[in-house]
């Protein structure tokens, strides 16, 4: 199973909708991003990425369900 079957098989998991989900991978085209984006993902971060933008990212989704 690769990413996006990941990512699809947890979006259809029961109360899965909301859970932050972050796609980390070498693929930086359009075409991956947006299937990523269509099936749910909450980021997509190419590789390399800045590990101050995770962190950023992954507080933001953190302060997010807690307000929901």
């Amino acid at each position: 199973m690769d990413g996006l079957e990941t990512l699809f098989a947890i979006r259809q998991m029961p109360g899965a909708e909301a859970l932050p989900v972050f796609m980390m991978t070498s693929r930086g085209g359009a075409k991956h991003r947006r299937a990523a984006e269509q099936l749910g993902a909450t980021r997509y971060f190419t590789k390399p990425y800045r590990d101050s933008e995770l962190a950023t990212a992954a507080r933001e989704a953190c302060t997010h369900a807690i307000a929901s």
